[in-house]
């Protein structure tokens, strides 16, 4: 890619072939956060990634649709949404720490707020109380805090 080029990022419905794949990037894009938890296993996560992803991926999950995100033809993160008539809600989006800080989750979130607004629809999401570099992207994409739980906090846009 040539200097100040920008990357070419889709955002594809995940199949069969990326439960691996997505499993993997749940684990290393918040692993030092994980690994702070008393009575982490990275195993038992992993295991527990896998299936979920494999419901998500089989359709098994009400108005939840997983996906791939690719940067010039890189799979490098996941993301998944959840749409109903009431709302879109962005339940998860992890970037592999190496394409972490290169816009790749701005600019998907920002075509997530552009589709929100053209549906009339608001966006939602949580984050958790020990992600506050998460926290402060959501913020500075224009989502206000709405409310919390002892461990998350609610914002929408």
């Amino acid at each position: 890619m040539a200097l100040g080029q920008k990357s070419v990022i889709i955002v594809r419905p995940a199949t069969q072939d990326d439960i691996d794949f997505v499993a993997n990037v749940l684990l290393l894009a918040d692993i030092e956060r994980n690994q702070k938890k008393q009575g982490w296993n990275e195993k038992a996560f992993l295991k527990q990634a896998k299936t979920t992803t494999e419901d998500e991926v089989q359709e098994n999950v009400k108005d939840s649709t997983t996906y791939v995100i690719e940067s010039d033809g890189d799979r490098v993160g996941r993301l998944r949404v959840i749409r109903t008539s009431e709302q879109l809600k962005i339940a998860g989006i992890q970037v592999l720490p190496s394409y972490q800080r290169k816009r790749i989750g701005t600019a998907v979130i920002e075509s997530l707020i552009q589709e929100g607004k053209t549906k009339g629809l608001p966006v939602v999401l949580d984050v958790a109380k020990d992600n506050p570099n998460a926290k402060r992207l959501y913020l500075w994409l224009g989502f206000e805090q709405c409310g919390e739980s002892d461990d998350h906090f609610w914002m929408t846009i």
